[in-house]
């Protein structure tokens, strides 16, 4: 947790405030542990759930990984283009009130608890 921490300690203050609000609203309620990868917070449980990614507008993005698996689609996330990534932009602690937000991440977490990840799809693995 120290590195996540040390990473939400250097953003600026409003993403740097979202971000603590985000990181506590999962780890606490929702028990996800988090892990510094590709240079952002990633949060799991059996595996990647979501991670939070900062933009340069001065928002946060709380992207779910397997989103494209969701069996219902919360119409607040957007892939912007991705083909299993969605994410909804938040900007103010007050936005992880939004019951939308909390469907997205009971499915994401349901399908972490039910259906093992698999990788992205359309990839095989080569047999040695």
């Amino acid at each position: 947790m120290e590195e996540i921490e040390d990473y939400l300690s250097k953003l600026p203050p409003q993403q740097s405030d979202l971000a603590y609000a985000v990181v506590h609203w999962l780890v606490e309620s929702e028990e996800l542990n988090p892990r510094l990868r590709y240079g952002i917070p990633f949060f799991y449980r059996k595996s990647w759930v979501c991670y939070i990614n900062p933009q340069k507008s001065g928002e946060l993005e709380l992207a779910f990984l397997r989103a494209v698996e969701f069996r219902h689609l919360p119409e607040i996330l957007d892939f912007k283009g991705r083909k299993m990534v969605a994410g909804i932009l938040l900007d103010k602690p007050a936005d992880l009130k939004n019951p939308e937000l909390e469907i997205a991440l009971q499915e994401a977490l349901w399908l972490d608890d039910n259906q093992p990840y698999k990788g992205p799809p359309g990839r095989k693995k080569q047999s040695l």
